[in-house]
């Protein structure tokens, strides 16, 4: 695996989180999303860093509240 398979564009990770680019523009801007990196206008996200915001967004029941 390559470094740059490492990261997933915002169309890479809409697709996995069966979402539109546009949510997930949304969170970044709403600051609720998952962690990014920037790379001047490029959008890029770890997929380290996806599995953990999977984790701590994994609930038991539905009115539990977020860590």
């Amino acid at each position: 695996m390559t470094d740059r398979s490492k990261l997933a564009t915002p169309e890479e990770y809409a697709e996995y989180r069966r979402t539109t680019v546009r949510t997930l523009a949304n969170e970044r801007y709403n600051g609720n999303g998952c962690p990014f990196v920037r790379y001047g206008r490029a959008i890029r996200y770890r997929w380290s860093d996806i599995h953990a915001f999977e984790e701590v967004n994994t609930f038991t029941r539905s009115d539990q509240e977020a860590a």
